[in-house]
């Protein structure tokens, strides 16, 4: 365990720029894997398969015809069944944005990181994956070019399917909790108030809320508090930081106070989480 937090908010060295590797067989069902976390995006794409996921301390069945996202700075363990077989998809933000799917990582925001596709769905999306594979293996002209083409079919097929459940009867609304979702994510430990949101996306207070309810069935004073809790829970886990270090790290000046937010959202103190939870993915922690 790191005592110091890894800056899971920008690329950095540690990211993947493109990467597109075959889910090989798990013999040991991934025994010797512990929980991590990883500065770019991980993409799984399971076409036969069990086993469990963890994502930011939700546990998802692995399941044939599907795809689990992996954000940067999520907190994964993956323990799969034997028999298990995909693809794994690896980003980095900068690629994406490269690639010009600046809202793709909107779609794998933590609140909904699987998608389970009907079998011709899938069957379209290996098809384009096995191609990027072929040109991957060639030394041909234009490589480079038509890889990124497959891809980004990939990516906004993966859009188009998150989207597909979704009402969308007011295209201002839904641009406008698309900005909120981005500054949020960048913004986070910085902006704590509803009105350093509405300021910065030139909005009343009170249409920024109606449209989160309206988006999400929550106000932006849960959302942001929802994403506060969810880092300190990732760095409650991940990093040996105190409890005090991770209060000042996400701008709460009362450590104290900090203690008291995330005790009544969680029924459990900082100290009590890091131990239960390290505990349940065998974790040994160096310092409380």
């Amino acid at each position: 365990m790191n005592s110091k937090s890894c800056a899971y908010f920008y690329d950095d060295h540690t990211s993947q720029l493109f990467k597109l590797v075959n889910l090989k067989p798990a013999l040991d069902r991934d025994k010797g894997v512990m929980a991590h976390r990883h500065n770019y995006f991980e993409i799984f794409i399971f076409k036969q398969g069990g086993g469990q996921h963890l994502i930011d301390f939700n546990e998802y069945n692995v399941q044939k015809n599907s795809v689990h996202f992996v954000p940067p700075g999520s907190v994964h363990l993956l323990r799969r069944d034997e028999n298990t077989k995909g693809f794994v998809l690896l980003l980095s933000r900068d690629f994406i944005h490269l690639m010009g799917n600046q809202q793709f990582y909107l779609a794998s925001k933590p609140q909904e990181p699987v998608l389970s596709l009907d079998p011709p769905v899938f069957e379209k999306l290996e098809r384009h994956l096995l191609l990027i594979q072929e040109e991957i293996q060639t030394e041909q002209n234009y490589t480079t070019d038509i890889i990124a083409h497959y891809l980004n079919i990939v990516l906004i097929s993966f859009q188009r399917l998150f989207e597909q459940d979704k009402t969308t009867p007011n295209a201002t609304q839904d641009h406008l909790f698309q900005k909120f979702q981005l500054l949020l994510e960048n913004e986070f430990s910085e902006l704590q108030q509803v009105g350093d949101y509405a300021q910065k996306l030139h909005v009343a207070p009170e249409v920024l809320n109606q449209v989160c309810k309206q988006k999400m069935g929550k106000t932006v004073v849960m959302c942001i508090q929802e994403r506060l809790l969810l880092e300190a829970k990732r760095m409650l886990f991940h990093s040996d930081m105190t409890s005090k270090e991770i209060a000042y790290a996400l701008n709460f000046n009362d450590p104290a106070y900090f203690g008291r937010f995330f005790k009544r959202k969680t029924q459990q103190s900082p100290q009590v989480f890091r131990k239960t939870i390290r505990e349940k993915y065998h974790v040994l922690s160096e310092k409380s």
